[in-house]
C-alpha cells in the first residue's frame, strides 16, 4: 500500500506498516586491532548525557570512567565491525589471574538513585579463541548506606559475534547507589572479551525496539519495505535498493535500466510517543537529485493533520554541508524547522524525544532544539520510515545512505 502527500507542492510517497518486534545483533569477525592501553586501576567517571547514566560506553575516544578487577583496558579500532562508532573496549585478564575478572564504572552510576526502574545494556563477544564458550554475566550492584548489597544480574555466553545483553534493576528506597559491570566467570590465561555501547537508562525511557543492521539482510519482520513509485513521481522505490552488510544498513540510489531506482521502508510498530535515535550518513550527491530522510509518520495515515516529523533530512544540496529537521503540522500543512550546520556525509547520532509538552532534537548527543507549540505535537502514534528520496527522474553515478542502528524508547 502506498500514500501521497504534498510538501512544497512535491508529492511523497511512504509505505504503511503495523507489526512489532526487535531485532537481535550479530556483528560478526575480528578486524584489525589498535589499542591504547591502561592499567588495572581506577578513572573518575565524568558527567553523563542525560538518557544515558553511563558517559563514556563507546570508548571512542579513551578509557576514562572505567577500572577493572583483575584485568586490564585497551581500545580497539573496528571500523566496520564496532556495535556503535569505531572503537570497542578489550578487556583481558592480568597475567597470573584466573577463575574470573571484570569492567566496572569507576563510579555509581547514581549517587542516590531516582527511585524507579534502572535498565543496562552491553554489547559483548569473545575477543580470543579461548574465551568462546565461557560464560559472561551483565550485571547492576546496588548498595545502600550500611553496605548491604543487591545484584541483578543477565548471563550469555561468548561468541565471536557481538550480542546485546540487557538487565533491569529497581530501585525502591532512597539512599542506594548503582554500580555496573561486566564479569566473566572460569576464566583462563589467554581469555578477553570486548565490549561496546554500554548504557544505563535511568527510570523513564526504556528500550523497546532496537536494530543493528548486523545480519546479511533486512529483516522484514520488523521492517515493511517500499515497492512503489519514487518520492513524487520519481523513478521506482524498491527494496532492491537495500543491503546489509558490516553492521551498517545501505541504501543505494542508482539509474537501473533507464531508471533511478532508490528505497525507503517503514518500521512494523506504531508509538505514540517515545525516543527515536539512529546513527547515519549520506554521501554527497554531484547531481542533486535525492535527499536521506529519518522521520516518523502518522499510523492513521491523516496527513498533514497528523503530523510528519523529519528528524534528519539532507536534501538535495550536493555537498551534505548541513542537514535539517522539518515539523509539518496541521490542515495547511505549517512548519517548524531546525537547521544542523554540521557535514551530513560524516557519521551523526541524531534523536528526537518525543512527549506530550515538547519535541526535542539531539545531535552527537547534545540538545540543540526543542519545539513546544502544542499545536505542532503530534497526538497520535507515528512509526519510523528510512528513506533516500528522488527529486529527479536521472541521475550520475550512485548515491548511498548508511544507518548504523536504530533505538526506540518508551516512557
Amino acid at each position: 500500500m502506498t500514500h501521497e502527500l504534498m510538501r512544497g507542492g512535491i508529492t511523497r510517497g511512504r509505505w504503511l506498516a503495523c507489526v512489532a518486534g526487535l531485532s537481535a545483533v550479530l556483528v560478526a569477525g575480528c578486524g584489525p586491532e589498535t589499542c591504547e592501553r591502561m592499567p588495572d586501576s581506577t578513572v573518575a567517571l565524568s558527567a553523563a548525557a542525560s538518557d544515558n547514566l553511563i558517559a563514556n560506553g563507546g570508548f571512542e575516544t579513551d578509557l576514562q570512567g572505567w577500572k577493572t578487577w583483575q584485568a586490564s583496558l585497551s581500545r580497539v579500532f573496528r571500523s566496520p565491525g564496532a556495535p556503535e562508532g569505531s572503537y570497542v573496549v578489550k578487556v583481558t585478564p592480568t597475567a597470573g589471574t584466573s577463575g574470573g575478572y571484570s569492567l566496572e564504572a569507576a563510579s555509581s552510576v547514581t549517587g542516590d538513585a531516582t527511585l524507579g526502574m534502572y535498565t543496562a545494556s552491553a554489547s559483548i563477544a569473545a575477543a580470543t579463541t579461548s574465551a568462546v564458550g565461557k560464560t559472561v554475566i551483565l550485571a547492576l550492584r546496588e548498595t545502600d548506606a550500611s553496605g548491604a548489597t543487591r545484584v541483578w544480574e543477565q548471563t550469555a555466553v561468548l561468541t565471536q559475534s557481538f550480542q546485546t545483553i540487557t538487565v533491569s534493576a529497581p530501585v525502591e528506597q532512597t539512599g542506594r547507589s548503582l554500580v555496573f559491570y561486566i564479569f566473566q566467570k572460569n576464566s583462563v590465561p589467554g581469555d578477553a572479551f570486548y565490549a561496546d555501547a554500554i548504557r544505563v537508562t535511568p527510570p523513564g525511557w526504556r528500550l523497546v525496539f532496537q536494530d543493528d543492521f548486523s545480519g546479511s539482510a533486512v529483516d522484514t519482520t520488523q521492517w515493511g519495505m517500499y515497492d512503489s513509485p519514487g518520492h513524487g513521481g520519481n523513478g521506482l522505490r524498491r527494496p532492491s535498493a537495500f543491503s546489509v552488510a558490516n553492521g551498517l544498513l545501505v541504501v543505494t540510489a542508482q539509474m537501473v535500466n533507464g531508471t533511478l531506482v532508490s528505497g525507503g521502508m517503514a518500521h512494523k510498530s506504531n508509538y505514540k510517543y517515545g525516543r527515536f535515535e539512529f546513527r547515519v550518513r549520506t554521501e554527497a550527491d554531484p547531481s542533486s537529485a535525492v535527499s536521506g530522510v529519518v522521520l516518523t509518520w502518522p499510523q492513521t495515515e491523516n496527513w498533514p493533520i497528523d503530523g510528519e516529523n523529519d528528524i534528519y533530512e539532507t536534501g538535495t544540496s550536493a555537498s551534505r554541508a548541513s542537514f535539517s529537521t522539518f515539523i509539518h503540522y496541521g490542515a495547511d500543512n505549517r512548519q517548524y524547522s531546525y537547521k544542523h550546520a554540521v557535514d551530513a556525509t560524516q557519521w551523526h547520532t541524531v534523536a528526537m524525544e518525543w512527549e506530550a509538552d515538547a519535541l526535542r532534537i539531539y545531535r552527537d548527543g547534545a540538545l540543540v532544539w526543542t519545539l513546544t507549540d502544542a499545536n505542532a505535537i503530534p497526538d497520535v502514534a507515528h512509526h519510523l520510515c528510512i528513506q533516500l528520496d528522488a527529486f529527479r527522474t536521472s541521475m550520475g553515478g550512485l548515491v548511498k545512505m548508511y544507518v548504523d542502528w536504530v533505538k526506540i524508547y518508551q516512557r
